[in-house]
Formats: structure tokens, C-alpha cells, sequence
């Protein structure tokens, strides 16, 4: 089945579920980065900023020609699974902030080294969303279609709306983290 004759629905379930799972760890990532850091306006500016700078760079990669990344090319649909690692990596990175830097529970997160395990700890989703974006608006099944980055942008954002949102509502329905997490890598 060729890529023309494959229904646009099929074509597009990489990026609606490569958006849905970013945009749902994104959601469960800043629980864990707020309670590591202590929800300050200045954490805030320094989860953003740094998943930014993580996706430029993941996307940056994705631009290669290396065999490495054609090869990727080619498994897209199987890549999304590396999420899955990726995730419990940096949610493990999150949560262990404090020992890796070993600053006691009872005393503020020190300025410097905050930065010092925050920005390396936030790269791992977002450097691999990055990653995964780029390759999809090289994917074969949407690069020959009019437009492929808008359509693969439309799709990415589509489900990264509605990740974010089943994320949040599970969360606001008292469902488990290690739940909502379960619940939203089904799409992968």
C-alpha cells in the first residue's frame, strides 16, 4: 500500500500520537519538576525555557542526513515507543534531583545548582519530541503530500491538545500518576 492510496487518518496517527503523549509526559514532567524545584515564578520560566531549548536541539538532530537518522526515518511509527524509557528516565532524573545534588529537603534549592541538575534533567522528553517532529515532516507517508511540516504540525497539535487535556482531567479525577502515564503511552 503506497503512501497515495493509504487513507490520510492511517498517515496521520504518527503525529496525532507523537503530540498526545508529548503534550501528556509534558503535563505529568511539571508536576515533578514544580515539586523538585519548589513552584517559584523563576522554576516556572526555567521549565519552559529549558524543554524550548531541548526541543530546538532534538530538532536540530532530526535535521541530519546521518545513516543513523535515515534509519529512524524509516521506523518512525516503531520510534514512538522510546518514549516510553525516556520518560521514566527523566521522571527518575526529577525526582532524584535533590540527592544528585544533595541538597536536604528542608532547605531551599540553591540558584546555581538547581540549573545544574534542572536544565540537563529537562532534555530528555523535549529533546526527543524535537527529534521525533522533525523526522515526521520527513516521514515518506506525509512527505509527499502538499504541505507535510503544516499537516504533521496540525496533527502534532491536535494531539497535543488532547494529551494534555486527558492527562489534566485524570489528574483532576484523582487518577494515579503511574495511571494517567499508562493510560496516555496507549496511543504510542
Amino acid at each position: 500500500m503506497t503512501a497515495e492510496s493509504t487513507p490520510a487518518w492511517k498517515n496521520a496517527a504518527v503525529p496525532l500520537a507523537l503530540g498526545f503523549f508529548a503534550l501528556a509526559a509534558q503535563t505529568l514532567l511539571f508536576r515533578d519538576f514544580l515539586a523538585a524545584f519548589e513552584g517559584h515564578e523563576l522554576v516556572l520560566g526555567l521549565f519552559f525555557s529549558s524543554w524550548l531549548a531541548w526541543l530546538a536541539v532534538g530538532a536540530w538532530a532530526g535535521r541530519s542526513r546521518a545513516a543513523w537518522v535515515e534509519g529512524g526515518l524509516r521506523h518512525l511509527d516503531l520510534l514512538l515507543l522510546a518514549y516510553l524509557p525516556v520518560f521514566a528516565l527523566q521522571q527518575e532524573l526529577l525526582q532524584s534531583a535533590r540527592a544528585l545534588t544533595a541538597v536536604p529537603a528542608y532547605e531551599l534549592f540553591p540558584w546555581l545548582r538547581m540549573l545544574a541538575v534542572a536544565v540537563p534533567a529537562n532534555a530528555p522528553v523535549s529533546l526527543l519530541t524535537g527529534f521525533l517532529f522533525t523526522l515526521a515532516c520527513r516521514w515518506p507517508p506525509l512527505a509527499g503530500a502538499d504541505l507535510p511540516v503544516a499537516r504533521v504540525y496540525i496533527w502534532e497539535s491536535l494531539g497535543g491538545a488532547a494529551g494534555a487535556a486527558a492527562a489534566t482531567l485524570a489528574l483532576a479525577a484523582g487518577q494515579a500518576e503511574e495511571t494517567v502515564f499508562l493510560g496516555c503511552a496507549l496511543p504510542l
